[in-house]
């Protein structure tokens, strides 16, 4: 499992890291399913709003803040971070490492998601009146999965596909999980 969620470290400094992660214990030896998971947001005028998102439907996918803190030239990067979330977890966790305060167990909760890649293809956004294109990338790369902590999403987003570039090529699905044949080459981001 260490793995896994040293992958959450790199993006989101509050996971764990690879050193505490011996310290970290699983209540029962389980990993709990959810159907869906309710997020959160302000909403322009200053309201409070919620986006509902399920993995098994068409409501199942989110946006994060991009973190390009190492970049040289941030200027060129992407402000978002997109994914489709492919399922909803929570385990109960003992930590016993340094700083441990108790052995109470602390609900951790967990999005397993697929990324969307940026395609850099000219300007996109609000100033040229274009929306952002989105991919996939191939599933045997490492960063095509990973594990989020619910709290940094922004909200969820509507992902369109590009109908007329086509799905791609192969029909075969790889990934159960992943849905991969029903994959399109592109995707727009409708905000």
């Amino acid at each position: 499992m260490c793995p896994e969620l040293s992958t959450a470290v790199n993006l989101f400094p509050r996971s764990l890291d690879d050193t505490t992660c011996n310290f970290v214990f699983f209540k029962h030896e389980s990993l709990y399913q959810h159907k869906i998971i309710r997020v959160n947001y302000t909403t322009y005028d200053m309201r409070r709003g919620t986006d509902i998102v399920k993995p098994e439907g068409p409501r199942c996918n989110i946006m994060l803040l991009a973190n390009h803190t190492d970049a040289s030239d941030s200027s060129k990067l992407h402000h978002f971070m997109y994914a489709r979330v492919l399922g909803v977890y929570h385990a109960d966790v003992i930590y016993t490492g340094p700083g441990m305060q108790n052995f109470e167990a602390r609900s951790f909760q967990i999005l397993w998601v697929r990324w969307y890649e940026v395609v850099d293809s000219g300007p996109s956004g609000w100033d040229s009146s274009t929306l952002d294109k989105l991919r996939f990338p191939p599933l045997h790369q490492d960063n095509s999965f990973g594990f989020v902590d619910p709290e940094v999403v922004l909200r969820g987003c509507h992902i369109l596909p590009a109908f007329d570039k086509g799905k791609r090529e192969s029909n075969v699905n790889v990934s159960r999980s992943a849905k991969d044949s029903k994959d399109y080459l592109l995707y727009y981001v409708g905000r």
